[in-house]
């Protein structure tokens, strides 16, 4: 799983100053968010040898004195932490021509269109092609997607993990920072793509094209995807896509074809056709009727009342929201434990549902009637069971509050104090701080550490032992961190830093994020310092934690 952007373009047709503006362009959007990338220098502490240090830093922009190399490279932004997989762009990439004559034959489409063919790489340049992982710096990298693919429409795209909605976002990030206005990428705009498309491809193979190119989120757009497809391709080579689809299944309660009906039904196509191409068409994966039937009111519960369906409601992804890795994995598996039926918007009455199954099915309808009256029964007691799941988890915002703020330690990232810390924040803060209590007992064993932090206490060793230990095992820090590090004079808290980097088996990803923050905010590493200290204090607020988690649960 990941979530990923992608920029594709004909260098050959771009024209290089043109290029070079946009690149220009591009920096200053990344800049106005605070995106930063991978960078490092050589230090030295009075009185320590040389070392090289790397960190994140505001400072994207590398190899400026050298034409042929002048790029940025970014990997997540310096507000949130987060960080993913690197991206860079080139101010005057090799292939770029600079006396280009402009050709309306020329469309990226194309290429595309045949990388489907051949099953390998198209012709085209990848500017980048990485996960961002759903991360903020998801949306401005869109918007330089859709800035290039504005000023060279038909010599490039962006697509990857993006919809309609991140777009219309990304296009208010331009406007108000470069006060221009630019078009929705084309794979979001499926009328017109196709309209592109079908300049190469018609028929089958350009439906196929269309959805190879798309790859947006199926889960929210499906009805409008099938809609488009209907509105430009016939009906016979529209349901021959749907026939070949089905035939990728073995059974009609498979995710993939539950997501077929899904998007059929939502797109307001009839259910009788529907049922004839799923079990009757020779053409088709000629599933048994009983198992469809069963595909449709147990699994995307079609004849459940819109106000038990409701309940789900707060599972469905808000407009502009991009997915995480996390939330594709667990939308997966809830996928797979039965709800796949918090994405169907149609109702049917069971006697309306019995009536089109009567039609295409005579000769079972006794038996389907038992089948949609039993699976019926089964599901409203499913759902009855999480509702009360649903209503035990999401109660109070409190309590909500602390289920979710330790799901991966990065809500420490976003901390300015003391006060905003949830009871199961304070928890494993007072969980490190007793760690730190035992640490200076460690170190006398060793000579090493011993003259560095108790017997000659030398801060600027100390740190210089800090970058060496976290160039080795992480974490990797910000400019910011750094900075604070590099100007304190309290020896205590570069101690405390110093064991936290030395703690290498904290690889556990709560217990990591949590550990990088404390690099990152001084406050955070003072109050686990000031914990430390007091081994009864320490001890009578863990026990008091405890106990309020405990009434919680």
């Amino acid at each position: 799983m990941g979530v990923y952007i992608q920029l594709k373009t004909l260098n050959q047709y771009i024209p290089k100053n043109e290029w070079s503006a946009l690149f220009d362009e591009s920096l200053q959007l990344l800049k106005s968010k605070n995106i930063m990338g991978l960078r490092s220098d050589v230090i030295q502490y009075e009185g320590q040898p040389e070392v090289k240090r790397s960190y994140y830093s505001r400072n994207i922009e590398m190899e400026i004195d050298d034409p042929a190399k002048h790029h940025w490279d970014v990997v997540g932004d310096i507000d949130s932490l987060l960080t993913a997989e690197s991206f860079f762009m080139y101010r005057n990439p090799s292939n770029i021509e600079s006396n280009q004559e402009p050709d309306d034959n020329i469309d990226i489409i194309q290429a595309l269109i045949e990388e489907v063919d051949s099953d390998d790489y198209g012709d085209y340049n990848t500017i980048f092609n990485s996960k961002t992982q759903g991360y903020p710096y998801h949306y401005i990298l869109l918007a330089v997607g859709m800035l290039v693919e504005d000023r060279f429409p038909k010599y490039a795209i962006v697509s990857g993990d993006i919809d309609r909605y991140q777009a219309i976002e990304a296009q208010k990030i331009i406007k108000d920072i470069l006060k221009k206005d630019v078009a929705l990428p084309v794979v979001t705009e499926w009328e017109r793509l196709i309209d592109r498309i079908t300049n190469f491809r018609t028929n089958l193979k350009g439906i196929e094209a269309f959805n190879y190119i798309i790859r947006d989120d199926p889960r929210r757009d499906g009805k409008l995807r099938y809609q488009a497809i209907a509105n430009k391709f016939s009906e016979i080579d529209f349901h021959l896509w749907i026939l070949n689809e089905l035939k990728e299944y073995e059974s009609p309660n498979q995710n993939g074809s539950l997501s077929i009906f899904t998007d059929w039904l939502n797109a307001g196509f009839d259910l009788k056709t529907l049922a004839n191409l799923t079990c009757l068409h020779k053409n088709g994966p000629q599933f048994q009727p009983e198992k469809f039937t069963t595909a449709l009111v147990e699994s995307l519960w079609l004849t459940t009342d819109f106000e038990i369906r409701k309940q789900f409601d707060i599972l469905q992804k808000p407009k502009g929201e991009v997915d995480r890795v996390m939330s594709q994995f667990g939308m997966a598996m809830f996928d797979m434990m039965g709800g796949k039926g918090r994405d169907l918007k149609v109702y049917l009455a069971e006697d309306q549902l019995l009536d089109i199954l009567e039609n295409v099915f005579p000769d079972k309808i006794e038996q389907l009637r038992d089948i949609v009256t039993d699976d019926r029964k089964e599901l409203t007691e499913s759902l009855e069971l999480s509702k009360e799941y649903l209503n035990k988890f999401c109660c109070d915002d409190d309590t909500m509050d602390e289920k979710f703020s330790l799901v991966d330690g990065t809500e420490f990232f976003t901390l300015n104090n003391e006060d905003s810390l949830s009871k199961s924040q304070k928890l494993i803060l007072s969980g490190i701080s007793s760690i730190l209590n035992q640490a200076e007992k460690e170190f006398l064993k060793n000579d090493e550490l011993a003259e560095i932090f108790i017997n000659q206490p030398d801060i600027n060793k100390c740190r210089f032992t800090l970058v060496q230990i976290t160039k080795e095992y992480g974490p990797r820090l910000t400019e910011n961190a750094w900075n604070w590090i590099d100007k304190e004079n309290d020896f205590s808290l570069i101690k405390t830093l110093c064991v936290l980097a030395a703690m290498v088996n904290m690889n556990e990803q709560t217990l990591y994020n949590t550990k990088k923050s404390i690099f990152e905010k001084r406050w955070l590493c003072k109050l686990v310092t000031e914990w430390s200290k007091d081994s009864e204090k320490l001890e009578s607020l863990r026990k008091m934690l405890e106990k309020e988690m405990e009434k919680n649960e």
